[in-house]
């Protein structure tokens, strides 16, 4: 009676990639979105990632300031916009970012958060990679 150990490897190994192709499922590995925190304050924003991987990214935002602040994103034809985010209060944007530079930014008061400094950049790369620190 042959035993389990009498099959080839290389049989049980072809056999398991052989199975999804053959119910029809698509071989390849699951993207998880890259996390960024991001703190705005008077007159500020802070990003804990200075480049990301392309792809999807959620921005956890945190006002750490004493008035109202939002988050806006944009480049690359993107331009996405938090809701208003209450001082002490936190907010979140999921955005699909492509490759290049993105601006960061409070849009509140016509500008004049992000002219008085509330800005930053993100660089979003092609290439899977950790995102790099910015703190």
């Amino acid at each position: 009676m042959p035993h389990f150990t009498d099959i080839p490897r290389y049989a049980l190994v072809l056999g398991g990639a052989l199975v999804p192709l053959l119910l029809g499922a698509a071989v390849r590995p699951r993207t998880s979105p890259t996390a960024v925190d991001v703190r705005l304050s008077e007159w500020k924003v802070e990003v804990s990632a200075a480049t990301v991987p392309a792809g999807p990214v959620v921005f956890h935002v945190a006002n750490a300031g004493q008035i109202e602040h939002a988050f806006e994103v944009e480049g690359k034809g993107l331009e996405q916009v938090s809701g208003p985010i209450a001082a002490g209060a936190e907010g979140m944007l999921t955005v699909t970012l492509k490759p290049g530079r993105y601006e960061l930014y409070c849009p509140i008061g016509d500008g004049a958060h992000k002219l008085a400094g509330m800005k930053a950049t993100i660089e979003v790369t092609a290439e899977e990679s950790a995102p790099s620190s910015n703190y």
